[in-house]
């Protein structure tokens, strides 16, 4: 108020007088400038008592009203209505920044705009349950989103996950997330979980992660060997022996050190029923006599295991086996007679041991 009536105490000392002549009511005679004092001052004095004696706010509001009023009849509505622009610009700048500091529940409204804008982590793409071999990379891959990003842990069996030499965990581009496994031992299988968290809320997915642990290594051992064979010549021999190792071992078959030469009409290479390799051959000739090694090697060693072959063969030649002829006893009392002695012959065999 008194900043008002200071205004007004200032425009109205500020106005020219021709204005006042105009404005006020007046006999047609000229006015003094006494008079026109005195007129402001009744005036000024009026206004004062009039704003004093208001209640505040029919105060501000006829207040306004009245100075208004007043400014159109001294200034012109046109001076007026930007005087008082200016002024209510003025005064309702600091009301507004107040009114936004200081009103009720302030900090609350401002808490649920920011909660407007979060929401809770969802995986739009998981993976599924997978089997790897011991030895091998493994790598996860998953898609999430959410409002701040979020968080991402990974569980062992319930035991958390820390990234380390092993483990890493990896963001790519456009939400989509990697774990990986360097290096997959047996010790990883299990259930994981992995969980995505902000301050909206939080989601989770579970897989299994089977491990297929690799092979012992065992060398090569005959468990079955081959035995030493003779045979007649043009008859059938089978050579076999039994191998156990890990992994399968490859096979070699040799002949007097030499690699053997397999003659498709005679011979074959096969595996039975029992697991036991077996050399047949059919007929035997007299080259095939001789010594055979079988060598079974692999990643952890190797193995050989020998066997002669011996053939013979059928001696067609025989020397004429000499029969004594028995002389015939002349007798009066009984005839010459002769009777053939029967005589045997036997095969003979050859081998070149002998």
């Amino acid at each position: 108020t008194e900043q008002i009536i200071q205004f007004f105490h200032g425009l109205f000392h500020s106005l020219p007088k021709p204005i006042l002549k105009k404005t006020v009511s007046r006999p047609a005679s000229r006015a003094t400038d006494e008079e026109i004092q005195g007129t402001k001052d009744a005036l000024i004095q009026d206004l004062e008592k009039k704003l004093r004696n208001k209640a505040p706010q029919q105060r501000n509001i006829q207040k306004m009203s009245y100075e208004e009023r007043m400014a159109r009849r001294l200034l012109g509505a046109d001076n007026a209505a930007s005087v008082f622009d200016l002024e209510n610009a003025l005064i309702s700048q600091p009301a507004q920044v107040l009114s936004r500091k200081n009103r009720p529940g302030g900090d609350s409204a401002e808490a649920s705009t920011i909660q407007e804008k979060c929401f809770a982590p969802r995986f739009i793409q998981v993976p599924q349950d997978l089997t790897v071999e011991e030895g091998r990379f493994c790598r996860i891959d998953f898609k999430v989103v959410g409002l701040p990003t979020p968080d991402i842990f990974w569980y062992l069996d319930g035991q958390l996950i820390r990234p380390d030499d092993y483990h890493k965990m990896l963001v790519c581009e456009k939400s989509v997330h990697s774990f990986i496994i360097e290096v997959v031992t047996i010790h990883h299988a299990g259930v994981y979980e992995c969980v995505a968290k902000n301050r909206a809320g939080e989601s989770h997915f579970s897989l299994r992660l089977d491990v297929i642990a690799q092979e012992q290594l065992c060398p090569p051992t005959f468990v079955v060997k081959m035995r030493n064979s003779r045979v007649l010549e043009g008859d059938a021999v089978r050579l076999e022996c039994k191998v156990a190792a890990s992994p399968t071992p490859q096979l070699y078959w040799k002949k007097d050190k030499e690699m053997l030469r397999i003659d498709p009409m005679r011979m074959s290479l096969s595996q039975d029923d029992s697991g036991k390799q077996c050399l047949v051959i059919d007929p035997v000739i007299k080259s095939d006599a001789g010594w055979y090694t079988v060598s079974a090697i692999n990643e952890a060693g190797m193995s050989t295991c020998n066997s002669r072959l011996d053939v013979a063969r059928l001696n067609k030649s025989t020397p004429p086996v000499r029969t004594l002829r028995s002389l015939p006893i002349l007798s009066q009392f009984s005839t010459l007679s002769t009777e053939p002695v029967p005589h045997h012959t036997a095969p003979l065999y050859e081998s070149e041991e002998l």
